[in-house]
């Protein structure tokens, strides 16, 4: 019994309302129970986690290096879904979706020193990985929430999936067509004869790429050779990009017509091997208004970097962007 507060009448300590005068009566509350503190020591073990994970990834990244497969989907594809399923089986208290995409954004920004990749390597590579990441985590936490030992295989369901996809580009019989063919038009101010002048003169660049391909791509600093008959050869010489020593592009005439030129890739040292294969080039240009030229410039080339998928569309623009620079910098009177 609890006097009440008002009017001093004994009452249950229970009560909501005093017997005697009705005024509401406050009872005592109970102590809160504390909220159940988070165990020692596990931020740490998760921590300690994600760096032996990141540190398997590493492993595989230089065994995939070694065996010559580090363009092939199993890098892009397989190396994410690795981290993110030993993570997906790391105790985490909260989100193993936050977990993974946390450890893969750190794996991404140590990979340039510790791995040597560079920016543009990093910058094409990201979108993927954490979009692996998202998946896993997505099904690890659904997983996380059910009761039954059987439903925990549930985060399990992508690995399958995301392990056959990784196959691409392992091997001739597991790779897409690699043959791109990407095309730029443009009319240049001058006549047909001033533009076959000017592509018969020795390539020069003084003019810097500009957008995507100032980003850190090898950018071409000079080139020697000259005319268009058949049989000549030109040398472009490329900066290294990303850390790499420089390179040269050599190509050579196989077909000279009025209004039409191909170009036939005999070498390629630069840097640009690491994403495709130049195989030749293709201009032609025709007058179009009094005063000025329509010009082509066609680049075949092969892409090295897999899954199709994903690669394809980014290698395309790019390299139709370095259409329209040769064609302003080289077809251009």
């Amino acid at each position: 019994m609890k006097d009440c507060p008002h009017c001093k009448s004994q009452n249950p300590e229970s009560a909501i309302a005093c017997h005697a005068c009705g005024e509401p009566f406050n009872a005592p509350q109970a102590d809160p129970v504390p909220a159940p503190q988070p165990e020692r020591g596990l931020a740490t073990r998760i921590y300690l986690a994600a760096l032996a994970v990141l540190a398997i990834a590493g492993l595989a990244y230089r065994h995939l290096s070694v065996r010559g497969l580090e363009q092939s989907a199993a890098l892009f594809i397989g190396i994410p879904a690795l981290v993110g399923t030993l993570l997906a089986l790391a105790p985490v208290p909260k989100s193993r979706t936050g977990l993974i995409l946390r450890t893969m954004a750190l794996g991404l920004l140590l990979s340039g020193p510790l791995l040597g990749e560079g920016f543009i390597c990093i910058l094409m590579a990201a979108p993927l990985f954490l979009a692996v990441g998202v998946v896993i985590g997505f099904f690890a936490d659904r997983a996380a929430k059910r009761k039954s030992g059987r439903d925990k295989l549930y985060s399990l369901v992508p690995v399958p999936i995301l392990a056959a996809m990784s196959l691409e580009g392992t091997a001739p019989q597991l790779s897409f067509n690699r043959h791109e063919t990407v095309e730029f038009t443009q009319t240049v101010l001058g006549t047909p004869d001033q533009v076959a002048c000017a592509l018969a003169a020795r390539p020069r660049f003084e003019l810097r790429p500009t957008g995507i391909l100032a980003i850190g791509w090898p950018v071409p600093l000079e080139g020697t050779g000259c005319a268009l008959e058949r049989g000549n050869r030109r040398t472009v010489h490329f900066s290294g990009g990303e850390g790499r020593p420089p390179g040269d592009l050599e190509l050579e005439v196989t077909e000279s017509e009025p209004g039409r030129v191909r170009f036939k890739a005999v070498s390629d040292t630069s840097h640009l091997r690491h994403w495709l294969r130049w195989l030749g080039s293709e201009v032609r240009w025709e007058a179009a208004n009094p005063g000025s030229t329509r010009v082509t410039w066609t680049v075949h080339f092969e892409r090295s970097l897999d899954p199709a998928w994903y690669f394809g569309l980014p290698e395309r623009f790019m390299v139709r962007r370095s259409a329209a620079y040769l064609v302003k910098t080289c077809a251009t009177p």
